[in-house]
């Protein structure tokens, strides 16, 4: 956040923040400038407070479709959606797993292996 701050010392337009979880005081709203926009899809953007600052909050949440999601798999199928494995774990391990990720230290998703 230091290399943003530094580079965009106004602030930036907008985040989507894939990490950060609800009910928890959200870092990535403090890089945004006066009217930016904070787009979570985790339920962490709060859309009441975020005004308050000037700024708008966003919750996303997708509501997929089994045709969705079988397009989505044809597409990865053909090689065309290509999607980074940062590790795969026992599903004993998934809690820490999902700890992990929630830190900002997956450069991708989990795999979790029976």
């Amino acid at each position: 956040m230091d290399q943003v701050r530094a580079a965009h010392p106004g602030g930036i337009d907008a985040v989507l923040d894939l990490v950060s979880g609800p009910g928890e005081p959200n870092p990535f709203a403090a890089l945004l400038r006066p009217g930016g926009v904070l787009v979570s899809t985790n339920g962490a953007a709060d859309p009441e407070l975020l005004p308050t600052q000037g700024r708008t909050g966003v919750n996303f949440y997708s509501n997929a479709t089994r045709h969705d999601l079988e397009t989505l798999a044809g597409l990865a199928a053909d090689g065309r959606i290509r999607v980074r494995i940062d590790a795969e774990v026992p599903l004993a391990e998934a809690p820490d797993a999902v700890a992990r990720a929630r830190t900002g230290q997956a450069s991708g998703k989990t795999v979790l292996v029976t």
